[in-house]
This record gives C-alpha cells, structure tokens and sequence, in this order.
C-alpha cells in the first residue's frame, strides 16, 4: 500500500505533549490541527452531509487503533457532492486533501465453532461443528482532508468498491481538491480503481494488483 502522509512541500512537526497535534508550515504561515478536533461530531458532520445531500449513503468507520481516527464512509454515486459540502460549509471548510490512499482489503475466511445437534446411533446427541463464512474483499479510496481556513482536522472520506474485481469504480474527487489528481492515477495504476471524472488516468491499470 503506498500512502503520502503530507505534500512535499509541507512539514510535519510532532509534539511530546499529552495532545498530539500536526503542525504544517507553509513558507513562514504555521497551521496547527489537532487529532479530530472540530466544532461539530463526525456525528453531526454526517447528519447534515445526509440532509445537504439527498441519497447519500453515510457510515462512520470506528477504528480502534491507537489512533483512534474514526472515517466516514460514503458511496460513489454521491461522494463528490459529500466532498463539495465539506469544502464549502463554512463551519467546516475541509479545502485540503493532504493525500489519498488506496486499500485492497482481501477475501477473508472466518471460522467458528457451533454446537448443533444430530442423530448418532439414533440418539440425539450435541456436537460440536466448524463453520466457515467467507467475506468478499474490495477496495477503497481514503482522503485526509484537512481545513486550512480553519485550522482543523482531519476527517477520513472514505469510498468502497463492491468487491475487487467489477465493479470497480468510484468518483475522481479532483473537481474539488485538484491534489488529488497524481495519487488517484497512482492508485488507479497499482490496484485497478477507476476513477470517473478523473481527467487523465493513464494506462496499464491493475497490472500489479494479485
């Protein structure tokens, strides 16, 4: 997985204080960001992206690493309009992608013991089964996005894929943060994510993704 955590022209500089912070330094103008720190919830985030947005599909991802950065999952059909509002509602402002990243999550296989019962010998008897249930894979797409007006962030967008192989396809978010273009044709070449409206993604899509 190749992820850029910060532009190049950005500089990351960490704190040893109880509350972790990024600082990026833009020539001689310091932002500041702490970890999650907005004036709204992602909750409330999430509520009115879904009454700006008709239709839109919304999750919040928890994650419970140390990090403790929860996203906000939301489907193609709707994603650039849910970026647009991020963008744009001046509570929020979210005018920065500092990088985006693509995840091929893998086919996986869960086993779990169950007692069920059976006839042995004629006898009803209690015995213990193994039961195997597979979830099909996919791939995403995740934007850190960051508000340089404001001074706040991240918030985690995700998108998803049904599975991955077809379709795979989500919408190119460069409309709204230009950034964005190299690393979703970067993604675009390494795990076969289609972006549409994406101007120019290039050739030899997926030829490294097993």
């Amino acid at each position: 997985m190749r992820r850029r955590l910060v532009s190049s022209h950005c500089r990351r500089l960490a704190s040893t204080t109880s509350n972790p912070h990024i600082t990026l330094r833009f020539g001689s103008r310091l932002f500041w960001f702490g970890r999650n720190k907005f004036v709204e919830s992602l909750d409330q985030i999430k509520t009115r992206i879904e009454a700006a947005v008709p239709g839109a599909q919304l999750q919040i991802i928890p994650n419970d690493s140390p990090a403790n950065q929860p996203s906000l999952l939301v489907d193609a059909a709707h994603a650039l309009a849910a970026a647009r509002f991020l963008r744009d509602d001046p509570q929020l402002r979210f005018d920065y992608a500092s990088n985006v990243t693509g995840v091929d999550w893998l086919d996986k296989v869960t086993k779990e013991k169950v007692k069920v019962k059976k006839l042995v010998d004629g006898v009803e008897t209690e015995v213990e089964e193994t039961v195997e249930t597979k979830t099909t894979g996919y791939l995403e797409a995740v934007y850190h996005l960051y508000s340089m007006a404001l001074k706040q962030g991240p918030i985690i967008l995700r998108q998803r894929t049904a599975n991955r192989t077809d379709p795979v396809h989500v919408a190119s978010l460069t409309p709204i943060y230009r950034g964005a273009e190299f690393q979703e044709r970067e993604i675009y070449d390494l795990y076969g994510i289609i972006f549409d409206g994406h101007l120019d993604l290039g050739g030899g899509a997926g030829q490294h993704r097993q």
